[in-house]
């Protein structure tokens, strides 16, 4: 028995596929990037993209797609990486460190980087 994805699940598929690949791309591109595994501010930053890449139609799990990234970019997390990445989460949420900018904002950036 075969299962046939909808168009929408296809499109969800691929903007879930296309952020994760932006993400991990510029993880990668840090200079030791292997060093910030546990950083607080590389969670940070990922979590930041993830909040204003993701638009709410998509209903992607942010958390899950973190996971998938760091995966991909240092290899299989262990259950106490795992864990302690939660708690940090848990934490910049509780301290509003993860920011939603709007879509003026966002606009205005990308303006920016077209005349750099």
């Amino acid at each position: 028995m075969e299962f046939v994805l909808s168009d929408d699940e296809i499109k969800i598929d691929i903007k879930k596929m296309k952020i994760s690949k932006e993400i991990k791309d510029a993880i990668v591109s840090l200079p030791d990037f292997r060093k910030r595994k546990m950083d607080i501010s590389l969670l940070n930053f990922v979590m930041n993209m993830l909040e204003n890449l993701i638009k709410k139609k998509y209903c992607l799990g942010k958390k899950d797609i973190l996971i998938e990234v760091y995966n991909e970019a240092f290899g299989k997390l262990s259950d106490d990486e795992l864990t302690a990445i939660s708690k940090n989460i848990e934490y910049l949420l509780k301290s509003g460190s993860i920011k939603q900018f709007s879509g003026l904002y966002k606009i205005w950036i990308r303006i920016k980087r077209y005349f750099r």
